[in-house]
């Protein structure tokens, strides 16, 4: 009995599955063209959420946002009005994957990736 109170109880503190599952921990990729912030992706691809906030006000209301979409290669570009010197963290899912960009426009109006944390 004390083998299957042990077990519980460390099934309990350590958590079931594989972690958190709302976590985005893949590196993304996008490219300012013009106006638009375009995300990565392939043919067959499926962008169904995507959520871009920025520094200027700590993150808290997203400068674009869509949840249950369903735009296909290679309709994946956003529009957004990029203000430089700002960080900007994007967060997006295609394929069910859930991936997270960390990023600045510098002075020049380039896009520099930061670095991601896990």
């Amino acid at each position: 009995m004390k083998k299957y109170s042990y077990f519980l109880v460390m099934f309990i503190i350590t958590g079931c599955g594989p972690g958190d599952r709302l976590v985005f921990r893949h590196p993304g990729e996008v490219r300012v063209v013009d106006q638009h912030l375009c995300i990565r992706s392939s043919p067959g691809d499926h962008l169904s959420y995507y959520s871009l906030s920025y520094s200027a006000d700590q993150y808290q209301n997203p400068l674009a946002y869509e949840d249950n979409i369903d735009r296909k290669f290679p309709d994946t570009c956003i529009v957004a009005d990029l203000k430089k010197t700002a960080d900007y963290n994007l967060l997006y899912i295609i394929n069910g994957i859930k991936y997270r960009v960390d990023f600045i426009i510098n002075e020049k109006g380039e896009l520099k990736n930061k670095k991601v944390i896990k």
